[in-house]
Order: C-alpha cells, then sequence, then structure tokens
C-alpha cells in the first residue's frame, strides 16, 4: 500500500456493490482499490453479493477487497466513520445512519431524473454522478447545484490498450499464450449465425441484454447494410442479469425473423457470446476487433464505450446523454438521434416508467458501420485520437485523483 498524508484521518464507510459485473459493480471495485492504495482507511458495505463466487476477478483484488469487508475490531477500523459513500442506485441507499457527511454515487440513463429519486438524493451532502447529462437533470429537478458533482471514474488504460489481434496477458487469470488466435472462439458458450471465417472485420457490441442498449437497432443495421458475402462480422459480448443464456438466442432469432423476414443464415455472420468475462478476457476481445460499435438509446456514463477507444477502436456510438461528455465528432462516429421515445420497455424498473430516451437512427447508424468497414486508415486514425482523448482524461489515476480531492474535503 502506498503511504498517505490519509493513513490517519478518518474512516470512510463505503456502500456499494463490489463483486459483480454490472456498471456499479466495476466502478466501485475501482474506486474501492484506488483509494486504499493511496491509504484512505476504508471499510466496504458490500450490497448484494459479498464475495466473487463467479470468479471474475483478479486473485490480488479479490483478496483486497474481502480484506476491506472483513476488517477486524482493534484495527482501528472499527470506530465511527467520518463519512459515508452510497455507491447504489437511491432505491437502495440507506441514509440513517448519524455520520457526519453522506455522499451519494449514482447515474442514470433518461431525460429526466427519476421522480421519486429527487427526495432521497436531498438528504445527501453530495452527490456524484458520472455526466453533465445527470448532473444537468439532477439540477433540473431541484437538487441544489452546489451539491452535485460531475465525477467520472475512468478505465485501466494499461489493461485496456491496444496491440496486435488478440494479444492477451501473462496474467494469473489469463494464460501468456491465451491472446493467440481467437480466444472468444473457443469458449463452449460461443453461437455463431452464418458463415463466419478468420480474417473477417470484426465488428464488436459490449452491453447487458436488455433493450436500453439498442441491439434490436444494431442486429437491424448490421444485417440491412452488410451482405453474406462481403468479409465482416458482428461479435455481441452480451449477459442477461435475470434469464439464462439461451434466453438471448431465442430473442435474436425471433428478431431477426420477425423484423428482417429471413432466416439468420442467410445474413453475414453473428458471433454471440453469453457468458460472462473476466477483465483481462475482455481486454483481449477488444484487442480481438477492428471497431465498435453500441447504438444505445441513453447512457449515465458508458463504460463500454470508453473501454473501447483505450483500446484504440474506432467507436460508434450514440449521439446522445452521457457518453458525450468524451466522445466527440473528432474521436468517434456519433449516430444521429432521430426523436426521444417514451420508454416502454418491461425489462425495466418502476423508475423508468414516463421516461423518454433516444431513438438512433438505423439509416444513419447503416452509414457509419459501412464507412468505417470501407475506409480503414480514417476509421484506425479515429482511433488513435481516441485512445489519446482518454488516457488524457479518463484513465483510472486522472479521474480518481479527482474523486479523492472531493472526498477530501469531507475528510481534512
Amino acid at each position: 500500500m502506498m503511504p498517505s498524508a490519509h493513513a490517519g484521518g478518518g474512516l470512510v464507510r463505503y456502500c456499494g456493490c463490489f463483486f459483480g459485473v454490472s456498471g456499479y459493480d466495476l466502478e466501485a471495485q475501482t474506486v474501492a482499490i484506488y483509494l486504499s492504495r493511496r491509504g484512505y482507511r476504508l471499510r466496504l458495505v458490500p450490497f448484494g453479493r459479498r464475495n466473487d463466487r463467479l470468479g471474475l476477478l483478479e486473485l490480488r483484488t479479490r483478496r483486497l477487497l474481502e480484506c476491506l469487508v472483513q476488517r477486524l475490531p482493534g484495527t482501528g477500523e472499527d470506530q465511527p466513520p467520518v463519512v459515508e459513500i452510497h455507491h447504489l442506485p437511491p432505491p437502495f441507499m440507506r441514509l440513517d445512519s448519524p455520520v457526519p457527511a453522506k455522499i451519494g454515487r449514482s447515474m442514470f440513463e433518461t431525460e429526466r431524473l427519476p421522480a421519486d429519486w429527487a427526495g432521497i438524493f436531498r438528504n445527501l451532502d453530495a452527490l456524484w454522478v458520472p455526466s453533465r447529462f445527470n448532473a444537468e437533470a439532477c439540477v433540473s429537478a431541484g437538487i441544489e447545484e452546489s451539491r452535485v458533482k460531475v465525477v467520472p471514474i475512468g478505465v485501466e488504460t494499461g489493461v485496456f490498450r491496444p496491440g496486435p489481434r488478440g494479444a492477451g496477458f501473462a496474467d494469473e487469470n489469463v494464460g501468456a499464450d491465451d491472446g493467440a488466435g481467437d480466444l472468444w472462439m473457443r469458449r463452449s458458450d460461443t453461437v455463431v449465425m452464418g458463415g463466419w471465417r478468420p480474417g473477417m472485420f470484426r465488428f464488436l457490441s459490449v452491453f447487458a441484454w436488455q433493450a436500453r442498449k439498442g441491439w434490436d437497432i444494431l442486429t437491424r443495421a448490421y444485417l440491412e447494410e452488410f451482405g453474406p458475402r462481403e468479409e465482416v462480422c458482428l461479435v455481441v459480448k452480451t449477459r442477461t442479469p435475470k434469464a439464462a443464456p439461451g434466453t438471448i438466442f431465442r430473442e435474436l432469432i425471433s428478431h431477426i425473423r420477425d423484423t428482417l423476414r429471413r432466416s439468420p443464415d442467410q445474413g453475414p455472420p453473428v458471433v454471440l457470446l453469453p457468458g460472462h468475462m473476466r477483465k483481462y478476457e475482455l481486454a483481449v476481445l477488444y484487442r480481438s476487433c477492428d471497431a465498435f460499435v453500441l447504438p444505445s438509446r441513453g447512457e449515465g456514463f458508458g463504460r463500454p464505450y470508453l473501454e473501447a477507444m483505450a483500446t484504440g477502436l474506432p467507436t460508434i456510438g450514440t449521439a446522445w446523454s452521457g457518453n458525450l461528455d468524451f466522445m466527440t465528432p473528432e474521436n468517434s462516429y456519433l449516430i444521429q438521434v432521430e426523436a426521444l421515445d417514451p420508454v416502454d420497455s418491461p425489462d425495466l424498473p418502476d423508475a423508468f416508467h414516463g421516461q423518454r430516451w433516444a431513438r438512433p437512427s438505423v439509416e444513419h447508424l447503416r452509414l457509419l458501420m459501412r464507412r468505417v468497414y470501407e475506409n480503414r486508415q480514417e476509421a484506425a486514425a479515429r482511433g488513435r485520437v481516441a485512445r489519446e482523448s482518454v488516457v488524457r482524461r479518463y484513465s483510472v489515476g486522472e479521474t480518481c485523483s479527482g474523486l479523492a480531492r472531493e472526498l477530501d474535503k469531507y475528510l481534512l
């Protein structure tokens, strides 16, 4: 652990999700590790999973997080906390403890703040949100502007980095030779539709399988734009929080047949990766592909975009919501938005009811995917600009140092 002036400071009780794979989990893992290694006194209070039962964390990360959860009496970590961080959706925040300072960290993906969230946020001394998109919505809902801080949490640019196609790591979770070839094609849960061949140009998309991520828009644009004889494929890394992986395959097949009136085998190939991946495996997957695309209907921040850009991939994303803090016409390809639509999706909680989100243009997405596919030098150059912009402003070190400065206001 690095020595720090905070080693003798007050205790921070950090409530959040630390052992899963959601955006909240990945952020909380990043923050906890960063603060701990810089000498902040932390006591983690997990919400949901209390251990790494999925086996997705590096050994050293898992041990550190478990240690921060299981602080023993007599170490000084059983003293009353000075600050309490609630890194959770507001309905799960418990703000009744007598802690001097309470900080909330939350995000959302629609036009306005959910109706019942504002009252919860008013009980916080500070609210950290990942983007200006979220900050503006909070202020519009009546939260004091002085309490709302834009605090992004970046990605590990040494992990998500450019390299030869498929280049891997000599890591405890990924063997030294696992980056050779197409690691993801050797997974037992991989599903291939159409005539996939090595050497094809690969569009990658990474997301949770839900309507907000625009998977229907993505597959329609891809299958309408490209033909089965073109040297191109779409690689979809996804997961479904509540249903079996087979549900994803069935939904995708039904969508292709009902919307496009064709058999999946009649179009260009789609490679479906429905399971979990460790961080280093995911980094290898990014490097195994040529471009990234995600026509999301709304993002609080958009971590997969940032991971792809850090890897140097030309990145296609929606020109709306939180990702516009770091995606520009100079470093990415932005999909035009046709309108804001009412949210109509049964897979989302009540907070989304009555909200609106974006409708990315299928036609413009087709144009952008074709442009990236046919103008590869231009696309590669834009990917290099993307990498530079992420390293400069959105590395873990850069963003978490800003978070630490905000935290210090309540500790020093």
